[in-house]
């Protein structure tokens, strides 16, 4: 039962795999471009239009410039050095996150330049984009921080504009859409409460974000199934192992056990509904807002209202890509850890789980072979019983009863090494990174040139009077082969065999959201949008000496060694706005 428990308890919490995880883009094929996107004239209601090509919007008189640099060739909202002082940086959580989601790394380079962070919850207000980012600006102006303690409700803070130099947001997944909406009501007046004079960010920051759209907010019903099949295969074989061993211990009570193994199948049902189900949906239960559906990959939302970009706002792209296997490198954080609680930048290790399963599968495949096993021998003693030899057919019955469990279980423990060695694809189907219609595709990669050759080495030390015998010169010709790039390079071949790859039609991602979406941040330009792939010294960070490591999925984006390197190219200006730039201490 102990083992039972601990097979339950350990894939139960992958519930939390789907509970937290954000958002996707499906696209059948990968775009590695930056979606730009353009406003429409706004008059008396509020419209906008997708620019289909690249950025050309000529808003400086014939001089084409991207928002950034709009934004620093307009002298009149620059400001003095000396309110660079103080800057006041929001960080602002993704969908089922927290105040905490940003904490392990929100103040930890605070010692080296000077700034102020914020962390803004609005998890309780996850109706829709209107309710996010109402909530969002309303805790920027309270300054709902956990590293402050000023009772605001005696205190009103003063305002932040007046406090620090232009505050700017960094939004994780979800969070970057919510950035995204709020700073579109300032600039359009859209629901008619807010507008520029309400501003309480001039920059932001999307990691990780969905900006082109989220197939896995829809998809929960899929996750669920995923969920519920991972429990139901790993969990079935340990139970009907468990019977068997009990009936094993107990012969003479097989008959009894028998009744047992028919309601297997029962009970592993009865714990998917049950127990999954009922956990897995208090588990998701804040984390399906209709927020979600605002985000999916038809929605309208996303591509009409949200495709706005506010020329004067400075603004940048992170992405990360994970390593295979992705399901298990994500899950992870899920099962263990969040990476808020690991030490600063701590959060590294996820392929612990991903060798974990490895070990797991070859564990399902070891048990169903040790089971054939054991029915074989079973199957051999069975057929010793003989009429002649009636004292062989004792405990035939019990015998032929035992085969039939333990082919029950060699089927369980073979169904889940056949699920391990799926439930990864099944996810990417789940992501949108895999196209189930379409998921491979063949290219020739070169050719095999079959050939006669002749054994020159082994003839030359024949006799000269053998070597003129036709006969036995015919015995040193043999068939060979070699690989050629072109099937022109075959000279003297016979026959020609192309050499076919057979490769997975794939969208990378972070595990959670394709590259492409996280990389469509409306009115950006392609030299503020990176990749988390770089590794500093956290002592002794230094840019011309840096590690290039991918392998980030969207839970490790807050805390891992590449979000040292996000962060200080941010606070820095380097490949990103000069408008993030922080005076240094």
């Amino acid at each position: 039962m102990k083992k039972i428990l601990i097979t339950l308890i350990l894939f139960l919490s992958i519930g939390e795999l789907y509970a937290q995880l954000d958002t996707i883009f499906i696209d059948t094929e990968y775009n590695d471009t930056c979606h730009l996107w353009k406003n429409v004239e706004v008059r008396n209601r509020y419209k906008l239009e997708m620019d289909i090509n690249w950025r050309d919007i000529d808003l400086t008189d014939g001089v084409l410039v991207d928002d950034t640099l709009l934004y620093h060739s307009n002298k009149t909202i620059k400001y003095k050095k000396g309110e660079d002082m103080s800057r006041l940086i929001y960080f602002v959580h993704g969908i089922g996150g927290s105040v905490k989601s940003w904490s392990a790394v929100s103040d930890i380079h605070d010692q080296e330049y000077v700034y102020h962070d914020d962390l803004i919850e609005y998890v309780d207000f996850q109706r829709d984009f209107k309710a996010a980012s109402g909530e969002v600006q309303k805790q920027m102006i309270l300054g709902k921080n956990t590293f402050l303690d000023i009772d605001f409700s005696v205190t009103p803070p003063a305002p932040r504009r007046e406090e620090y130099g232009r505050p700017y947001a960094i939004g994780h997944s979800q969070g970057g859409l919510v950035l995204r909406a709020l700073d579109m009501r300032y600039n359009t007046s859209l629901y008619g409460k807010y507008n520029e004079s309400d501003r309480k960010f001039w920059g932001f920051i999307t990691v990780g974000s969905p900006n082109a759209g989220a197939r896995i907010a829809i998809s929960m019903d899929e996750v669920d199934k995923l969920s519920a099949d991972l429990v139901s295969k790993l969990a079935a074989p340990e139970i009907l192992n468990l019977l068997n061993n009990t009936n094993i211990k107990i012969p003479f009570k097989s008959k009894r056990f028998n009744k047992l193994y028919n309601k297997a199948n029962l009970l592993v049902n009865d714990i998917v509904k049950n127990l999954v189900k009922e956990i897995a949906g208090q588990l998701t239960k804040d984390k399906r807002d209709p927020i979600a559906k605002q985000f999916g990959p038809d929605s309208k939302y996303l591509s009409d209202t949200l495709n706005h970009t506010t020329p004067t706002i400075a603004k940048a792209a992170f992405y990360a890509r994970e390593d295979d296997p992705i399901f298990w490198r994500i899950a992870t954080y899920m099962i263990g850890k969040d990476p808020y609680d690991y030490a600063p930048f701590g959060a590294n290790d996820d392929g612990a789980l991903a060798e974990n399963m490895i070990d797991l599968e070859l564990k399902y495949i070891a048990e169903a072979y040790s089971t054939k096993i054991q029915i074989k021998n079973h199957k051999s003693r069975i057929a010793k019983c003989k009429w002649w030899k009636p004292w062989k057919c004792i405990g035939k019955k019990n015998l032929q009863d035992e085969v039939d469990s333990l082919t029950r279980e060699e089927d369980a423990w073979n169904e889940g090494a056949d699920f391990l060695s799926k439930v990864n694809l099944s996810y990417k189907v789940i992501l949108g990174a895999v196209d189930p219609n379409n998921m491979y595709k063949q290219e020739t990669v070169g050719y095999t040139c079959y050939y006669r050759a002749f054994d020159w080495m082994r003839f030359s030390q024949l006799p000269k009077s053998m070597q003129n015998n036709p006969t036995i010169r015919a015995k040193y010709y043999y068939d060979a082969s070699r690989t050629v790039k072109n099937a022109s390079d075959c000279n003297g071949g016979y026959r020609l065999e192309p050499i076919v790859e057979t490769t997975l039609i794939e969208i990378p991602t972070d595990a959670t959201v394709p590259v492409p979406s996280q990389k469509a941040l409306p009115g950006c330009v392609t030299w503020h949008i990176r990749e988390m792939n770089e590794v500093l010294d956290h002592d002794n960070p230094d840019w011309n000496n840096v590690t290039i490591r991918s392998g980030v999925n969207h839970m490790q984006e807050r805390n891992c060694d590449q979000t040292d390197a996000m962060l200080r190219r941010i606070y820095e200006g380097f490949g990103t706005p000069e408008f993030f730039i922080l005076e240094r201490r």
